[in-house]
């Protein structure tokens, strides 16, 4: 049981840890914690195919809606 609550806090300390995103065309840098930057660059992959898949643009709008919901969530 005690090697479950080791997990767990493992997991935690890891979503926890400050990642950086670099905006490579102004060189903005913003320093956020990975268990926000994870659905935030999901949500970046799915607008992007978008583009690159038009036959699967509802499914990709829907699911890029859905991560920011969940992202909007997160404490």
């Amino acid at each position: 049981m005690e090697n479950a609550w080791f997990e767990t806090e493992e997991r935690r300390k890891e979503r926890n840890k400050i990642v950086k995103i670099i905006y490579s065309e102004t060189g903005e840098e913003f320093e956020i914690k990975k268990k926000v930057a994870i659905p935030l660059i999901a949500t970046l992959r799915a607008y992007q195919g978008l583009d690159e898949n038009p036959e699967n643009r509802s499914n990709d709008m829907r699911e890029a809606a859905r991560i920011l919901l969940l992202l909007c969530e997160i404490n």
